[in-house]
């Protein structure tokens, strides 16, 4: 299974600041290409039969990246793509630092040993928009990277990179259409846990056969949306709190497909905390929102806590404020999230004005334990403190 990531892949980016590909784009003018659309089945046969792949979208760089690793062979490659609609950047003027120009490839070709076993290419498309950055670590790697430069670059089509691609939000999976059935018979109570972070798409979510959709997985996905790539992984980490098996997939779908969960009030995810214990798990999530009417600097604060068993499936989950101040105070209120034995306390301590003034602090305080039967135990409590003063402090 693929599933989208986060990744910086620091050997590779160097060398793209090196020879001044690296950069961001605005996001709307960026292609975000599926590897099994721009690497077609038999060039992945040819190079990487019986490797593990990853695909990987980094936000940073507005690029796609498919990695690859054969552990028996001791040997990585990668691809990473970055397109867009103004095309592919100009090559370097001059040449960098230990580097060497590859002839009859793309608008120009730069190759440049990074150790004994390690060569880099990086070729500026001539027929796609795009700037390409191929790395290969292993024996012979100075032909096989060489090799896979031109196999790669010759497959990579303006046609095939400006087609619409989307994060497809991944709540849950299966293989029986009854356990499909019942997500959605029960979706009250997720919608419930989620209605405080996001709105879905009318007629979302929706069980969608594998088979349908280019990019899933077969058998039965429950699906919430999907959003133009790579907005998927923003929203998976905001939502990981409240299940932690949600993530995205990338797929291709025709552009009307956009059907992207609305974030509400700039929902934020501050801290999370998961317990995993007797076949139970807990997970507490620190969030903060901007209200309608409020201000980004004095964001509202709430605690989301779910409870579900082995599978999944959701036994039970609370949403309770986190203390917010009627006034601003400084230094302001600060939430923690602490590990207990069967769970986890969120501690907001508050100073009451100055020191001396109005001596002491508040100690706000929510505990989210799994009880003797299994279930979700929560107490709240509130307590004063007071500061030693001194006559005429």
């Amino acid at each position: 299974m693929i599933r989208q990531t986060h990744s910086t892949l620091p050997i590779l980016w160097a060398f793209m600041l090196v020879v001044g590909v690296a950069g961001t784009s605005e996001a709307g003018s960026s292609y975000y290409p599926r590897c099994a659309t721009v690497l077609p089945q038999q060039l992945q046969a040819r190079f990487f039969k019986g490797w593990e792949f990853e695909e990987t979208a980094n936000c940073e760089t507005c690029s796609t990246i498919c990695a690859f690793k054969n552990k028996k062979q001791r040997s990585t490659a990668s691809i990473v793509y970055t397109c867009s609609e103004d095309g592919s950047k100009e090559p370097p003027d001059k040449l960098p630092a230990g580097a060497s120009l590859v002839s009859g490839l793309g608008r120009q070709a730069l190759r440049k040993l990074e150790d004994k076993t390690t060569q880099l290419v990086e070729v500026w498309d001539d027929d796609s928009p795009c700037d390409l950055v191929f790395r290969w670590k292993g024996t012979d790697a100075r032909k096989k990277v060489l090799d896979l430069a031109r196999a790669a670059t010759q497959a990579t089509t303006r046609e095939i990179i400006t087609r619409p691609v989307f994060d497809a939000i991944i709540w849950n999976e299966t293989d029986s259409p009854s356990v499909a059935k019942k997500w959605v018979d029960t979706w009250a109570s997720e919608a419930a846990l989620l209605g405080r972070l996001v709105r879905l798409a009318p007629g979302y979510p929706q069980v969608v056969e594998g088979k349908a959709v280019p990019g899933l997985e077969e058998g039965q996905t429950l699906v919430l949306g999907y959003c133009p790539a790579p907005k998927g992984a923003e929203l998976v980490t905001l939502l990981e709190a409240t299940n932690k098996e949600v993530y995205s997939l990338r797929v291709e779908l025709p552009a009307e497909a956009a059907s992207c969960p609305q974030v509400l009030n700039q929902a934020n995810l501050e801290e999370e905390r998961i317990l995993k214990k007797s076949g139970r798990e807990l997970a507490v999530g620190l969030y903060s929102f901007v209200p309608d009417g409020g201000t980004p600097s004095r964001p509202v604060t709430q605690l989301i806590a779910s409870l579900r068993d082995a599978s999944g499936n959701l036994l039970d989950s609370r949403l309770l404020s986190a203390f917010t101040p009627e006034e601003p105070m400084d230094p302001p209120c600060e939430t923690k999230l602490e590990q207990l034995e069967r769970g986890w306390r969120a501690r907001t301590r508050c100073p009451v004005g100055t020191v001396c003034e109005h001596p002491g602090e508040t100690l706000h305080t929510h505990t989210f334990l799994l009880s003797a039967d299994g279930g979700l135990q929560i107490d709240a409590g509130v307590q004063q403190g007071r500061a030693d003063c001194s006559p005429g402090d």
